[in-house]
């Protein structure tokens, strides 16, 4: 988040943080062996607060237990001490200049010299610097130039990494690493691994998080592309604090307003509306190949232009019976479905790039699907495989049969896609949409003892979570994802691994909601639409009698979301993705109970 937390996150091994209440001491007092142990008691007691392992100046402890000696030019700030300090919080040599004399001396001195190359003063300085480095170092020997932190908001922005030595070249290659799976992006926590390897040492396991740079040959570096990439994930992030809340926004007034309020007056009109509330996430991803010298309220604006035009439909059709309220709901729920599905076939190249996404400079991985999408996904997979079957009304056996394949192969597709280490790689939102999609099928077939197919459902999740991760975890390591990697310590320490990890997500899901205002008024908004979902209310209930098939798909959502919540680390944020897709149905719906009631004549002007 912060370039201190960037130095100690170097030295650690894993993703560390920086006392916020400023109890370190400044930089002259680490001179002092007393100030030195303030500073390390400080350091140790901000990061035992998180729920993972984080060992404080780990890499400089190896180095320094093996024989190497360690160095750090331009000391000017405390938590530098933390890149190549060992564990008592001592380093071989320092010194406060930033100067090629003074980094020559250092090389010939130590085996592992850090530079803060930003003590060296302007850029001609830098160049200077790591001009010096290069001319030391020999082919056999590792530079590494990067930044540990870009000097911009939190949640944004990439830094640069270049690599030289006997595993590197400085050519026109990309720089690759499992963590990411993104060719031409790798994580700062591969940097220690990357370094110790180099040294012939072994990471300890509390890098399992990260992995050891390598080299593409036959991926050229696009520098436009990087930067491009850069700035793109940069503008998102920002532009996501504005669409969220515009959809969800949108979505709590507009829909109570069609349900309660039965507004607009014209049925077509309102069926207009609500299906474009459907298809906004899928519109959210036009931000993709808008202009990025566009403002954000004029991004907002095409968005909404574009969830406006298949909005168009109902009004140029006048169809507002129950059938073409389906087929409405199906052709947003496929359109969205599908677009998902080939981005993540293809790479999933728009996740880190379009709203319904991951934070660019914030993910732990660069891969798979993002949990807002993987809610959108589970959404309008049980729309779709929920209503599809309405659409047909032929009743001969191949009819029937297609009613019966069609919601299977979309809920096995959108339970595919989350679940495989190659496309969705996660694991928390596999469970929910195999809880998704198994209550669907348990609310909408008249089975006896569902409690007892509810248990079963969740039994087959586990199962299936556990094939998917004993088959990542047999790929090699640069194709194995984070699954395998947690399989493997699934079985090297057991149950305690289980219990921090559900420790972990637990803490990340209430920091979340503790530090973020918003959390408060959007977990009621949640949780009033689960109850009123699950324990029908009178509104919901009337929709429902008036339109039975939209029950499944939306209590389905319920519980997935409500499974979701416990099963990830991003709070209530799944849910509200879910239910923003989602309750636009009840909108719909509420119009086949306004034809039900409506006076003939009314109902059937042409006859």
């Amino acid at each position: 988040m912060t370039e201190a937390e960037g130095w100690v996150t170097l030295g650690a091994g894993n993703r560390a943080v920086w006392p916020s209440d400023d109890s370190a001491p400044g930089g002259l007092a680490l001179r002092d062996p007393i100030g030195r142990m303030r500073f390390l008691e400080a350091l140790r007691s901000a990061n035992a607060r998180l729920p993972y392992a984080v060992e404080i100046g780990s890499v400089g402890q190896i180095l320094r237990s093996a024989g190497y000696h360690t160095a750090i030019v331009g000391l000017r700030e405390p938590w530098q001490l933390a890149a190549a300090m060992d564990a008592e919080g001592k380093v071989d040599l320092t010194t406060t200049h930033a100067t090629p004399t003074a980094l020559r001396d250092a090389l010939a001195q130590a085996d592992y010299v850090v530079v803060n190359a930003a003590a060296a003063g302007g850029d001609s300085q830098v160049a200077d610097l790591i001009a010096a480095a290069a001319h030391a170092l020999v082919s056999e020997d590792l530079l590494l130039v990067t930044g540990l932190a870009p000097r911009r908001s939190p949640f944004a922005g990439l830094a640069p990494i270049v690599a030289r030595g006997p595993d590197y070249v400085l050519s026109f290659s990309q720089l690759v690493s499992p963590t990411t799976w993104r060719s031409g992006l790798v994580a700062n926590i591969d940097l220690p691994p990357t370094i110790l390897r180099h040294f012939g040492l072994r990471p300890p396991p509390s890098y399992a998080n990260g992995s050891v740079i390598g080299i593409s040959e036959r991926l050229p570096l696009d520098l436009r592309a990087a930067t491009e990439l850069d700035g793109r994930g940069r503008r998102v992030n920002a532009f996501r604090n504005l669409v969220f809340p515009a959809c969800l926004l949108l979505c709590a007034v507009l829909v109570p307003l069609a349900v309660v309020r039965r507004w607009p007056r014209r049925p077509s009109l309102r069926a207009g509306m609500m299906l474009a509330l459907l298809f906004l996430p899928a519109a959210s991803h036009l931000t993709a190949a808008l202009p990025a010298a566009w403002s954000n309220a004029a991004w907002l604006a095409a968005i909404l232009a574009a969830a406006a035009l298949p909005g168009l439909i109902p009004l140029l059709t006048g169809r507002t019976g129950p059938r073409a309220l389906a087929a409405y709901a199906v052709l947003a729920a496929s359109f969205t479905m599908g677009l998902l599905i080939v981005d993540q076939s293809s790479g999933a190249p728009l996740q880190p790039i379009v709203p319904v996404g991951y934070a660019l400079g914030f993910g732990g991985r660069f891969y798979g699907i993002g949990n807002e999408a993987a809610g959108v996904l589970m959404a309008a997979a049980a729309i779709a495989a929920a209503l599809i079957g309405t659409l047909s009304r032929d009743t001969d056996a191949a009819s029937r049969r297609i009613r019966l394949l069609a919601p299977v192969a979309i809920a096995l597709a959108a339970v595919g896609v989350i679940a495989y280490p190659g496309l969705g790689a996660n694991a928390g939102c596999t469970l929910a949409s195999i809880i998704c999609m198994g209550a669907l099928l348990v609310i909408a077939l008249p089975w006896r003892r569902k409690w007892l197919w509810a248990f079963v459902v969740l039994a087959v999740a586990a199962g299936a979570l556990c094939l998917v991760a004993h088959f990542d975890a047999a790929r090699p390591p640069d194709q194995m994802t984070h699954i395998g990697r947690a399989w493997h310590r699934l079985g090297a320490e057991g149950p305690s691994y289980l219990a921090g990890l559900a420790r972990r997500k637990a803490t990340t899901a209430w920091n979340t909601a503790r530090l973020v205002p918003a959390m408060g008024p959007v977990s009621l908004w949640v949780l009033f639409w689960t109850y009123a979902l699950l324990r029908p209310v009178g509104f919901v209930r009337r929709v429902f009698e008036a339109m039975p098939s939209v029950r499944p798909p939306l209590q389905a959502i319920a519980i997935a979301g409500l499974a979701a919540t416990f099963l990830n680390d991003s709070g209530v944020t799944i849910p509200t993705v879910m239910f923003d897709f989602a309750l636009p149905l009840l909108g719909l719906a509420a119009l086949a109970q306004e034809t039900e009631t409506r006076p003939p004549e009314e109902a059937a002007p042409h006859a």
